[in-house]
């Protein structure tokens, strides 16, 4: 029997729901735990004792600290999984650059020290691909609970009537790249540009950018078209899901999103959902070929104007009932947790053998 201890910064729900959902399809003899606790360092030294394997679900200092003293004592090997690039976040974030040179630091320390790296994208893959030993695990989706339910509850409480709903499911921030709220810019710009469709923008998530994504849209002149539902915990997620026709994800091009997937495009192309999402990232292999995919250079408005044809020609052509089958089918060949479970696995096997 392996034992294995997923362990990761609590309060970040999406970090222990990527644990589980891989956890769920282990074999029987490769055994589970949780550690999204208080007292990180002290809970991760004590747990290189009783377990084969020790997962960490992000580039914590404590964490990784503290299981490199794990395997030092007592040779616990321990995985890092990350999906970011930490240097380039805290960049484009405008940190100072003392801060910045200690950051890029730790970050290449933190992909060193570990017996492993799982990583969620392709590109990330590719730029430590120098490593021991780096993984491709992706994002990952239970198809089955996401699949596409009868969204007319979820479409009578946004009071949508027979609109086409276009949706994002995001944690808003502020890009400051782009002097924009981020991700909703890009929604708000495009019911700017379909005055004469009927269609109604819903945003589920909140987030330090909220505020300034209202306002814009009050500007925009589609306060009254848009629905703010606020953060929806993963169990209700799939009901509104099956109120959206049409997502949209908007990315810049730039080293962050290289690395990405996204970790909503799998809900959302479960649930069966039309998307037009930015050339970018893990999204730009995954679904190349589909005509998902919309180039963003990093000129807002002339990127809201194609986005609004884009959105105008998938509704006049009746591409939305499309995806209904075409998005559930990618999600489980790309997405499924049925499947990359067995990568994560796979490597847990081989860190954890003599």
């Amino acid at each position: 029997m392996i034992r294995v201890l997923f362990a990761g910064r609590g309060g970040v729900q999406s970090l222990e729901d990527r644990a589980r959902g891989l956890a769920r399809h282990f074999s029987p003899d490769v055994v589970a735990d949780f550690d999204f606790g208080v007292r990180p360092f002290l809970r991760t030294v004590r747990a290189a004792a009783p377990y084969d394997v020790l997962w960490l679900m992000s580039q914590s200092p404590l964490r990784l600290t503290a299981a490199s003293l794990g395997r030092l004592a007592l040779a616990t090997p321990f995985i890092v999984d990350t999906g970011d690039l930490l240097y380039e976040s805290v960049k484009t974030a405008g940190k100072p650059a003392p801060y910045c040179a200690l950051v890029r630091a730790w970050e290449w320390l933190s992909v060193r020290a570990p017996d492993a790296v799982v990583v969620r994208g392709s590109h990330h893959a590719d730029l430590l691909r120098s490593l021991k030993r780096v993984t491709l695990v992706r994002d990952g989706v239970e198809c089955a609970q996401f699949a596409r339910r009868d969204g007319a509850s979820a479409r009578s409480r946004i009071e949508a009537g027979d609109a086409t709903v276009l949706g994002i499911v995001s944690t808003i921030s502020y890009e400051p790249q782009l002097g924009l709220p981020s991700p909703g810019w890009d929604l708000v710009e495009c019911l700017a540009r379909l005055k004469d469709v009927n269609a109604i923008g819903l945003v589920i998530g909140d987030g330090p950018g909220l505020s300034k994504l209202k306002e814009l849209a009050e500007q925009r002149g589609v306060a009254s078209r848009m629905r703010w539902m606020g953060r929806v915990p993963l169990e209700a997620l799939a009901g509104y899901l099956g109120a959206i026709d049409i997502f949209l994800h908007t990315a810049l091009n730039n080293p962050m999103s290289w690395v990405r997937t996204t970790g909503k495009l799998p809900l959302l192309l479960a649930s069966g959902c039309a998307a037009v999402v930015s050339e970018v990232g893990e999204a730009a292999s995954v679904l190349k070929g589909t005509g998902m995919l919309l180039p963003f250079d990093g000129r807002p408005m002339e990127y809201a104007e194609r986005l609004a044809e884009r959105v105008r020609s998938l509704i006049a052509q009746g591409e939305l009932e499309k995806w209904r089958e075409s998005g559930p089918e990618i999600a489980r060949r790309e997405f499924d947790y049925s499947n990359i479970a067995r990568v994560a696995e796979q490597l847990i096997r081989e860190v954890s053998a003599p």
